[in-house]
């Protein structure tokens, strides 16, 4: 995706209004995922299967990890954390509802976890016995 013209004529950075990106975002608001992807394939779930092993995420006490996505029937959302961790909730959480599929967890579909705001930060207030806190935003 490049700048137009007249972008870089007026110093404009941004790619909002390059034909690319708006033949883009156009498709992905025509056809859903459920339309665009009947399949339902997403590359980053083998990835993810192959390089981490959530029993050992599972197994681990020395520190807390807390995943969040959101419920798509209500918008609220959800909190994973130790025993929760899995394949399903790490997709879930990344799931951007433009792409891909909602990410069923026990018959409920979520989507992307910062998808309704900011990340949460209750977990660490409530619950985490610690001082410090590592958040990582993609």
């Amino acid at each position: 995706v490049q700048r137009m013209p007249w972008d870089v004529a007026w110093g404009n950075w941004s790619i909002e209004n390059t034909p690319g990106y708006l033949f883009f975002d156009t498709m992905s608001r025509v056809f859903s995922p459920y339309v665009a992807n009947p399949l339902g394939l997403n590359p980053l779930r083998d990835v993810i299967e192959q390089e981490i092993d959530f029993g050992n995420v599972r197994a681990c006490k020395s520190m807390e990890l807390f995943i969040s996505a959101t419920n798509v029937e209500t918008g609220q959302l959800r909190v994973f954390s130790d025993g929760e961790i899995d394949l399903d909730t790490v997709m879930a959480s990344a799931c951007l509802p433009q792409l891909f599929r909602a990410v069923e967890i026990k018959g409920v579909p979520y989507w992307d976890g910062g998808y309704g705001g900011n990340p949460a930060l209750f977990p660490f207030f409530k619950t985490a016995a610690t001082e410090d806190v590592l958040l990582v935003q993609i």
